[in-house]
């Protein structure tokens, strides 16, 4: 494993802001690329520092270059813009562990899923960097609920406002390659207009009987397998 520690010199009133910053921004960019964080702190004379862990040197640069390329990179760089600056410099350096600890330290994150039907179709997005359309998803916030985040997020990528009806399930994303928890509601729509929110290319309605071709063991198909089954369809 290798770390990368990373040492903020924040402005001391744009704290709370640059907080918000990371945890909108920064932190689902890098986690959605194979970055872990290991913690964020924050020191007395208000510098922020975060650290990250990776499997390798060359998994860093990988992850690096695939944060760089991605859109959502792009619409951060707008928001810090608009915001202000949050920091005045930045330092950064690479570690490697001389001490191995008996316990993980790798925890899986929680996502929040929609499965937002309307009859009997099922609203899906694709993200710029995807091929396929998808369940809308997205990171919790701080102190969000699951059935928060989800709605929130339905908002920000499609413009529609829902309620959440139930829970469908939690799904390991080990079959993907991700260290994440996919917690899955069913929605259904209650207001707003559909529209493509900024880290999203396409958004439109399927039947639910004529899906993208996921893998069977992707944490989608099995939420949708779920609801299908408890519907006895």
């Amino acid at each position: 494993m290798i770390y990368r520690m990373r040492i903020y010199q924040a402005i001391p009133d744009k704290l709370p802001e640059f907080h918000r910053f990371f945890n909108e921004h920064l932190l689902p960019i890098q986690v959605r690329h194979g970055a872990r964080l290991v913690g964020r702190w924050e020191t007395d004379d208000g510098r922020v520092v975060a650290i990250w862990e990776y499997d390798d040197r060359d998994a860093y640069q990988r992850i690096d270059r695939a944060v760089r390329g991605d859109p959502a990179s792009t619409v951060a760089r707008e928001a810090q813009a608009s915001d202000g600056p949050l920091y005045t410099t930045y330092d950064q350096t690479l570690m490697s562990a001389t001490l191995v600890l008996p316990w993980p330290t790798d925890h899986p994150v929680p996502v929040a899923g929609a499965i937002v039907r309307r009859g009997d179709e099922i609203l899906l997005v694709r993200p710029h960097e995807e091929q396929l359309h998808w369940l809308i998803s997205g990171y919790l916030e701080a102190w969000e609920s699951v059935e928060e985040a989800a709605v929130r997020e339905v908002r920000e990528e499609t413009g529609l406002d829902v309620e959440i009806e139930r829970m469908v399930g939690s799904y390991s994303c080990r079959s993907i390659g991700k260290n994440l928890v996919f917690a899955v509601c069913v929605a259904r729509p209650v207001g707003g207009e559909l529209r493509i929110g900024a880290e999203i290319a396409d958004a439109r309605w399927f039947p639910i009987d004529a899906l993208p071709p996921w893998p069977a063991d992707s944490p989608a198909a099995q939420a949708v397998a779920d609801l299908r089954a408890a519907q006895g369809q």
